[in-house]
């Protein structure tokens, strides 16, 4: 059985991207296009991981993986969150994720992530 994994990001761009990557890789993958999205999603996907644009509407990144983080039944679910941002390594941190990427990066960056995570 392949992994799940939920990915949130407001970029259509970005999501047909990751998409292709990530299902080329094996892995089964729920898109989400927000941060609330991505948060009402988390319990029908049961992810085994779940990869976070920061800056979304309506719910940001950083929050949703401060509400996974915060959950006894999702707070081992490891997050990866992404920007555009160079300096929102320290944000992505703080909020309690356990990797993260910043935009652009490249399929073996985010393969290796995901890889060491999993």
């Amino acid at each position: 059985m392949p992994s799940r994994i939920l990915y949130a990001d407001d970029d259509q761009w970005m999501r047909d991207i990751v998409d292709t990557i990530l299902s080329a890789a094996g892995y089964s993958v729920t898109i989400t296009v927000d941060g609330q999205a991505a948060w009402e999603e988390l319990e029908n996907c049961k992810p085994h991981l779940v990869l976070l644009d920061i800056e979304m509407p309506r719910v940001d990144g950083c929050e949703v993986c401060r509400r996974i983080k915060n959950q006894p039944e999702t707070r081992d679910t490891p997050v990866i969150l992404i920007s555009g941002r160079q300096d929102a390594a320290d944000l992505a941190l703080g909020a309690g994720a356990d990797a993260f990427l910043t935009k652009p990066f490249t399929l073996e960056e985010l393969r290796g992530r995901i890889d060491s995570l999993l």
